[in-house]
Protein backbone atom coordinates (compact mmCIF):
# COMPACT_ATOMS: atom_id res chain seq x y z
CA UNK A 1 0.00 0.00 0.00
CA UNK A 2 1.63 3.52 -0.91
CA UNK A 3 0.81 6.94 0.89
CA UNK A 4 0.69 10.25 -1.00
CA UNK A 5 1.71 12.82 0.17
CA UNK A 6 -0.65 16.05 0.89
CA UNK A 7 0.88 17.70 -2.02
CA UNK A 8 -0.35 15.11 -4.34
CA UNK A 9 -3.70 15.15 -2.56
CA UNK A 10 -3.84 18.65 -3.30
CA UNK A 11 -2.50 19.13 -6.74
CA UNK A 12 -5.41 16.06 -7.45
CA UNK A 13 -7.71 18.30 -6.33
CA UNK A 14 -6.93 21.71 -7.59
CA UNK A 15 -5.52 20.45 -10.64
CA UNK A 16 -9.00 20.19 -13.05
CA UNK A 17 -9.49 16.57 -14.90
CA UNK A 18 -7.56 16.19 -18.49
CA UNK A 19 -9.74 16.80 -21.24
CA UNK A 20 -10.94 14.11 -23.50
CA UNK A 21 -9.24 14.22 -26.53
CA UNK A 22 -10.97 15.92 -29.97
CA UNK A 23 -11.91 12.82 -32.14
CA UNK A 24 -12.68 13.14 -36.07
CA UNK A 25 -15.36 11.49 -37.98
CA UNK A 26 -13.17 9.52 -39.28
CA UNK A 27 -11.82 7.94 -36.41
CA UNK A 28 -15.52 8.19 -34.74
CA UNK A 29 -17.83 7.01 -37.61
CA UNK A 30 -21.01 6.53 -35.22
CA UNK A 31 -20.50 10.49 -34.72
CA UNK A 32 -21.58 11.18 -38.47
CA UNK A 33 -24.93 9.08 -38.19
CA UNK A 34 -25.82 11.26 -35.02
CA UNK A 35 -25.80 14.03 -36.74
CA UNK A 36 -27.46 12.99 -40.17
CA UNK A 37 -29.71 16.24 -41.61
CA UNK A 38 -33.06 16.08 -43.21
CA UNK A 39 -33.45 16.21 -46.66
CA UNK A 40 -35.06 19.54 -47.86
CA UNK A 41 -37.69 17.67 -49.76
CA UNK A 42 -38.49 16.90 -46.22
CA UNK A 43 -38.63 19.63 -44.26
CA UNK A 44 -41.79 20.48 -42.65
CA UNK A 45 -42.71 16.88 -42.61
CA UNK A 46 -43.82 13.91 -40.59
CA UNK A 47 -42.99 9.87 -41.05
CA UNK A 48 -46.02 7.73 -40.72
CA UNK A 49 -45.66 3.66 -41.14
CA UNK A 50 -45.79 0.93 -39.09
CA UNK A 51 -43.92 -2.82 -39.45
CA UNK A 52 -46.28 -5.47 -42.06
CA UNK A 53 -45.27 -8.82 -43.54
CA UNK A 54 -42.82 -8.52 -46.20
CA UNK A 55 -45.92 -9.67 -48.74
CA UNK A 56 -47.16 -6.30 -47.66
CA UNK A 57 -44.29 -4.26 -48.68
CA UNK A 58 -43.82 -6.64 -52.06
CA UNK A 59 -47.65 -5.82 -53.10
CA UNK A 60 -47.54 -2.32 -52.71
CA UNK A 61 -44.09 -2.23 -54.85
CA UNK A 62 -45.46 -4.19 -57.85
CA UNK A 63 -48.38 -1.84 -57.85
CA UNK A 64 -46.27 1.07 -57.94
CA UNK A 65 -44.50 -0.45 -60.86
CA UNK A 66 -47.29 -1.50 -62.89
CA UNK A 67 -48.69 2.25 -62.42
CA UNK A 68 -45.43 3.89 -62.98
CA UNK A 69 -45.83 5.84 -59.71
CA UNK A 70 -43.99 6.37 -56.46
CA UNK A 71 -44.52 3.92 -53.64
CA UNK A 72 -44.72 7.24 -51.53
CA UNK A 73 -47.69 7.94 -54.16
CA UNK A 74 -49.39 4.63 -53.39
CA UNK A 75 -49.78 4.68 -50.21
CA UNK A 76 -51.02 8.41 -50.32
CA UNK A 77 -53.24 7.48 -52.97
CA UNK A 78 -54.56 4.49 -50.45
CA UNK A 79 -54.50 6.66 -47.24
CA UNK A 80 -56.89 9.45 -49.37
CA UNK A 81 -59.46 6.74 -50.24
CA UNK A 82 -59.64 5.33 -46.85
CA UNK A 83 -59.85 8.94 -45.25
CA UNK A 84 -62.95 9.50 -48.13
CA UNK A 85 -64.63 6.47 -47.03
CA UNK A 86 -64.57 8.10 -43.70
CA UNK A 87 -65.92 11.34 -44.69
CA UNK A 88 -63.12 12.93 -44.41
CA UNK A 89 -61.66 15.41 -47.06
CA UNK A 90 -58.13 13.77 -48.80
CA UNK A 91 -55.30 15.22 -47.88
CA UNK A 92 -52.04 13.23 -48.74
CA UNK A 93 -50.47 14.97 -51.73
CA UNK A 94 -49.94 12.84 -53.98
CA UNK A 95 -47.20 13.81 -56.57
CA UNK A 96 -48.52 11.81 -60.05
CA UNK A 97 -51.19 11.98 -62.01
CA UNK A 98 -52.53 8.64 -61.13
CA UNK A 99 -55.02 8.27 -58.26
Amino acid sequence: MTKKSIADAIKAKVEPPAEKPVTTEAEAPEAKAKTTKKQSSRAGQKHIGGYYPPECLKALKLIAVEDEITLEDVIATAMNQFLSSRGKAPIFPVKSDAG
